[in-house]
């Protein structure tokens, strides 16, 4: 009788486990399938911690994935815009590492790289990561190796200002970008 309790007791705890492993495995399906997102706050000179969020159908933008030549790198590459914003630009990983926010110098990439455009008050302004950090919160690459579904937290230094001007200042921007794999 103490083997059938005990047997029983086991059958039911492998039953709870195997229920409890497709319960995660339709969370995960969910966070890496569906519609893509983005916000962002800037605050700076005439732009006071103001937040611009946005989300994206599926089938209007992607998220591709590279190995960088002749580097030990791999980049994560999207555009994704709604009205007059748009966010687009690389997160360079390194061992599974996201790299720094940094400038766009050289031919080789060395930082991960972000630009982004808004309008405020009527006008555009265009700004460009200077330093800063990022954090992977998802990495996961598609079966075919071309596609990935991220979803990264960021925050730095950006320069830039209103676009036709020559005045270039500093702000900060933090925020998260949230891409899925395409939809078939």
């Amino acid at each position: 009788m103490k083997k059938l309790i005990i047997f029983s007791f086991c059958l039911f705890a492998l039953i709870l486990t195997g229920c409890s492993k497709d319960d995660d495995s339709s969370n995960e399906e969910t966070e890496q399938q569906g519609d893509h997102t983005f916000t962002f706050t800037v605050s700076g000179p005439d732009i006071n911690g103001i937040t611009y969020n946005a989300v994206v159908p599926n089938a209007e933008t992607f998220c591709s994935y590279t190995l960088i030549p002749n580097t030990p790198y791999a980049a994560a590459f999207f555009t994704i815009s709604e009205g007059d914003e748009t966010l687009s630009g690389y997160f360079l990983r390194q061992n599974n590492t996201l790299l720094p926010l940094g400038e766009n110098i050289g031919s080789e990439p060395e930082n991960s790289h972000l630009q982004i455009i808004l309008k405020n008050q009527g006008q555009l302004y265009s700004l460009e990561s200077l330093s800063g950090t990022c954090v992977s919160e998802r990495f996961e690459i598609g079966s075919g190796g071309a596609y990935a579904s991220i979803k990264v937290s960021f925050s730095g230094v950006f320069i830039g200002g209103p676009v036709g001007t020559n005045d270039m200042v500093e702000y900060q921007v933090e925020g998260e970008v949230d891409f899925k794999f395409i939809n078939d």
